[in-house]
């Protein structure tokens, strides 16, 4: 059914409510487990699904994207959806809402400028030589010193510093973006915005993010960034959300850039880029004397509110209540296109919102063995840079040491139809007994779990997208995490990726393994737990 625009919000208040409350089991019921009840269980698992698939894939809810009204609908819906259930709220003052404070911020791209700075003044071009990123509400106009640091990773665990004996105070940063392909122990920590972030724990002013040619991913940033720059972003508003740590400006280069760069301050760049690709090591860093870089970066700024949604399913042993396991997805997608074009995210990530709203239905309608508490969490803002998730767990609403595992779920429904992709595998150092106990799990439901996920050029090991969904803040914070992910396709951030071809049966079946991972894991009396290599 297609709403026109002035009656959308009253039909929505009416779908998200009209759907009959279920009766709680108690204990001693066997409703769920009689051969007569299936067929019934089945149709309201299915007509779930459609359902919500069919509202949150709508051309009427506008793609969903963070800080628009659409975006505000789809948390409501969620909302209600958790209150029907009889979810505790879990949020923010007594409600199922956890609001979070964002900057939406557009670079005033006529006044951007990058130069070099040294006995003469080189300018580079604008999208062909550099991009500029990062949120701010501080325009930034300055001739800058310089410094290398390689990769730009920190992890104590690993051994892996780049910053040792490096003072990169008042100065940018080089170094290059991600982490070695051959490292995808280093996966979690490698995006922009945490290696800008730990650039700026050390006094950096800003980080310059070299894209090597011949790397289809560096091509590939560069043209994002490009693009992007001009339209509006979304960042955590630090300085209300608790964080001392302001954010620091992010540059994109040209590996011709950094060429004239390096030269200016008397380094091969070849060789040191030989050295220095294929290891990270510890330190390796160096100040570059001499040249300097101008960087001139304003940005036009408005404060505004998100919001997570929470619900929770209280545990039934009083000894294990306290311990919570986290049901996760991503309510938000890309909005529009510059043309109006609606951007419906059916299987990104409508798909695994379905999956946690109709597995938190069947959890709440018999919550039999649940000894363990359950969180149903939908984060906004995963597509700005997982900031729903990285607020959360930076905030959560219960304590954090508390959380046992998180189940996150992204992408759930296109690819092969009795195969599920996961994360991380047993090849990654944060292989653990959730993730290994989804293979078994699976199977009950004629569910393949893999470690690669997609098909023909986009199949790929799971592990590569570690650190590009919300599990990745849960992970960071040394809490057991598995993610699920059917993989990419051909409509993957397009306006093509809509609600007819998405597989439907193979989300039903992704509901029914998470519901089953959720009652193994909390009716064990042991945690979830990291397994040695």
């Amino acid at each position: 059914m297609r709403f026109s625009r002035p009656h959308f919000v009253g039909a929505f208040f009416a779908l998200a409510l009209s759907a009959p409350l279920h009766a709680q089991y108690d204990d001693t019921s066997n409703a769920l487990r009689e051969p007569s009840a299936a067929s019934t269980l089945d149709q309201e698992l299915a007509d779930s699904v459609a359902a919500h698939l069919g509202f949150l894939a709508s051309d009427e809810l506008g793609g969903r994207e963070t800080g628009t009204l659409e975006g505000d609908i789809t948390a409501r819906y969620v909302e209600a959806q958790f209150r029907r259930l009889g979810l505790q709220p879990a949020g923010d003052k007594g409600g199922y809402l956890q609001s979070y404070p964002l900057l939406r911020a557009r670079l005033l791209t006529e006044e951007c400028r990058l130069a070099l700075i040294d006995s003469d003044t080189t300018e580079f071009n604008l999208r062909d030589d550099f991009a500029v990123s990062g949120t701010s509400d501080v325009g930034v106009d300055a001739d800058f010193a310089l410094a290398w640091a390689g990769w730009g990773l920190v992890d104590e665990a690993l051994g892996v510093d780049s910053y040792a004996d490096l003072d990169v105070t008042g100065r940018l940063v080089l170094m290059y973006s991600g982490a070695p392909s051959d490292r995808s122990d280093l996966l979690a920590g490698s995006r922009s915005t945490q290696k800008a972030e730990l650039a700026r724990e050390r006094g950096a002013a800003g980080v310059v993010f070299v894209m090597p040619e011949g790397n289809p991913y560096s091509g590939r940033m560069m043209d994002y960034f490009a693009r992007r720059m001009g339209r509006s972003s979304l960042g955590l508003d630090r300085s209300e959300a608790g964080t001392d740590v302001a954010a620091a400006p992010r540059v994109y280069v040209s590996e011709s850039v950094a060429r004239t760069v390096f030269a200016s301050a008397h380094v091969d760049w070849d060789e040191l880029h030989a050295e220095a690709a294929g290891s990270v090591g510890e330190g390796g860093g160096f100040l570059l004397d001499g040249p300097r870089l101008h960087l001139t970066a304003k940005e036009e700024v408005e404060r505004f509110e998100a919001a997570n949604v929470i619900g929770l399913l209280p545990g039934r042993n009083p000894e294990l209540a306290h311990e919570v396991l986290v049901l996760s997805a991503h309510m938000d997608h890309e909005g529009r296109s510059d043309d109006g074009e609606v951007f419906n995210g059916a299987d990104d990530n409508a798909s695994g919102t379905t999956a946690v709203m109709v597995a938190a239905e069947r959890l709440a309608r018999d919550p039999t063995g649940l000894d363990r508490s359950v969180m149903f969490l939908c984060v906004s803002g995963e597509e700005k840079g997982l900031l729903g998730s990285e607020y959360f767990v930076g905030h959560s609403t219960v304590p954090l040491e508390n959380i046992v595992g998180n189940i996150n779920i992204d992408m759930v429904g296109r690819n092969g139809p009795a195969s599920i992709g996961a994360t991380p595998s047993p090849e990654h150092p944060a292989h653990n007994t959730l993730a290994a106990r989804s293979v078994e799990v699976g199977e009950r439901v004629g569910l393949q779990v893999e470690w690669e996920a997609g098909e023909g050029k986009y199949r790929k090991r799971v592990d590569t997208y570690y650190s590009r969904s919300d599990h990745m803040h849960f992970s960071q914070a040394g809490i057991p995490v598995v993610f699920f992910f059917s993989g990419e396709h051909d409509d993957y951030h397009r306006v093509s990726d809509t609600l007819e071809k998405i597989n439907q049966g193979k989300v039903r079946k992704v509901v029914q393994m998470v519901e089953l991972l959720t009652r193994d894991v909390a009716a064990d009396p042991a945690k979830p737990a990291e397994v040695d290599a």
